[in-house]
């Protein structure tokens, strides 16, 4: 991303928790585009917008991207990556949460990195989004 790191830094929620650690923005950029998102049954769950340090209480950080919130490219990636987590462990649907929603991100809401290949990415939210209006559920993977 174009700009000096430690004023992107700056712009971003969990700013201290971030400044903790090592990151790189190089591939990171604000981007318009839909997006995927592992959600509970109840889209206004408190636990369906945080990034997973928020969720479990002694998450152990590795990356700066854990701070991020994951999201996916196509809800075909989502739910299959979903499935995938969960195959054999069904209770962690509790946790991870067993529907998918789509969204709509905007430049304002923050920077993402690339998708990996499993359509995987990030969004480094920018201080005072909320993400959830942006979002709504469009298929239950499981009614756990």
């Amino acid at each position: 991303m174009q700009g000096n790191t430690e004023d992107i830094v700056t712009k971003l929620k969990y700013e201290e928790e971030i400044k903790k650690l090592a990151y790189d923005f190089e591939n990171f950029s604000e981007q318009e585009r839909i997006a995927y998102r592992w959600v509970h049954q109840n889209i206004d769950d408190p636990r369906n917008f945080i990034p997973r340090p928020c969720i479990k209480k002694n998450y152990k950080v590795k990356d700066f991207t854990d701070w991020g919130i994951s999201l996916f490219n196509t809800e075909e990636n989502a739910i299959k990556r979903l499935q995938n987590y969960t195959q054999d462990k069904p209770m962690l649907y509790k946790v991870l949460g067993s529907c998918i929603a789509k969204g709509n991100l905007k430049k304002m809401h923050g920077i993402c990195d690339i998708p990996a290949k499993s359509g995987h990415f990030n969004l480094m939210e920018y201080k005072e989004v909320n993400l959830r209006p942006e979002f709504e559920i469009i298929k239950i993977v499981c009614n756990g």
